[in-house]
């Protein structure tokens, strides 16, 4: 090197640190509260596909994702209780927190409202089924066909709450601010992003809106140093992806599995009624089959509704809790 210029030097030492690694910062340390939540969440990643109604868009997995959501509000009360007031940071999430829950509150309120509807349509469609039991004769035909008109109304009836068109993408759109540090400011951010993926994720499977499918918003955290936002990323991903994958393949039936197969099968035995079974021995294997899968369907997707209804009300309670806690931390600072 004694012979090299100054300018090749420089030129060289120039492009030996732009190719040499840059410092990497050493990642933060794991809180429980973010192993305890990254574990939930890739357990929701966990479901059955070898049932019909099994899967991301179904009573069950949308009861754990609630049950998660419930979960991490009661955290985050103990962490606004006990954990002192925020910092100034901390303090602009929470006042977005605040903002977000009374939004999720109302979103909980649409959601009694939806599957009240719900109730009514598998109400409506299990007296056709019993209508039905004994037989396609003409008399039970001709009621039959009467209340398969009265669903539609029902349906129309829930098409009606507009609001939950879209609250998968407004809730989503509701998480705070990232970069915030400290545990109740880390809990109130995974309390709304936990929230909205479970109230988000019922209001599509329940939406007979079918020209404005509710799914859950693209936004993205910029939160780093937490393991469950990646998981939960990462989730809400396959969640929209599946939904967008039986909007194609289901044309106009609703999202939600249990519901779907309600839909469907009612669709089929409309069907079957216009094309008189009671003339052919064929038909009416068919016809008593059909029957008997609506039957069975209608008491799946009841059960299903029941316990939504229990973690929708259980969510909204624990909403108020975290609400309760924040504003007598604040009062008190």
């Amino acid at each position: 090197m004694a012979g090299m210029r100054p300018s090749t030097l420089c030129r060289g030492l120039s492009a030996a640190a732009r190719l040499a690694p840059s410092p990497v910062a050493p990642m933060p340390e794991r809180t429980e509260f973010d192993e305890w939540l990254a574990s939930e969440l890739d357990e929701l990643r966990v479901v059955e596909v070898d049932r019909c109604c099994s899967g991301l868009v179904s009573c069950e997995w949308i009861s754990r994702a609630m049950k998660v959501a419930i979960e991490t509000q009661r955290r985050a009360a103990e962490r606004a209780v006990n954990g002192g007031c925020p910092t100034t940071r901390g303090r602009r999430l929470v006042d977005a927190y605040l903002e977000g829950a009374i939004e999720l509150l109302d979103g909980c309120n649409g959601l009694r409202e939806t599957t009240e509807s719900t109730r009514r349509y598998v109400a409506l469609v299990g007296s056709i089924s019993r209508c039905l039991g004994r037989g396609p004769t003409g008399e039970a035909v001709e009621r039959a066909l009467s209340m398969l008109a009265a669903l539609e109304r029902v349906k129309r009836d829930g098409n009606e709450l507009g609001r939950l068109r879209k609250l998968g993408k407004r809730m989503q759109s509701l998480r705070p601010a990232a970069g915030v540090g400290g545990e109740l400011e880390e809990a109130l951010h995974a309390s709304i992003s936990t929230a909205a993926l479970a109230t988000g994720s019922l209001a599509a499977g329940l939406s007979f809106k079918f020209d404005h499918r509710v799914v859950l918003g693209d936004k993205k955290s910029r939160r780093v140093g937490s393991s469950w936002v990646t998981v939960l990323d990462e989730l809400s991903k396959r969640v929209k992806a599946d939904q967008a994958e039986k909007g194609r393949t289901r044309g106009r039936v609703p999202l939600l599995n249990e519901l779907s197969h309600v839909v469907t099968t009612v669709q089929k035995l409309g069907k079957l009624l216009l094309r008189q079974p009671e003339n052919d021995d064929g038909r009416r294997r068919e016809f008593k089959r059909t029957v008997e899968s609506l039957g069975r369907s209608c008491n799946e997707l009841e059960q299903g509704i029941k316990m939504l209804e229990l973690r929708i009300n259980e969510l909204y309670r624990s909403l108020i809790s975290v609400r309760v806690a924040l504003l007598g931390t604040l009062s008190g600072s």
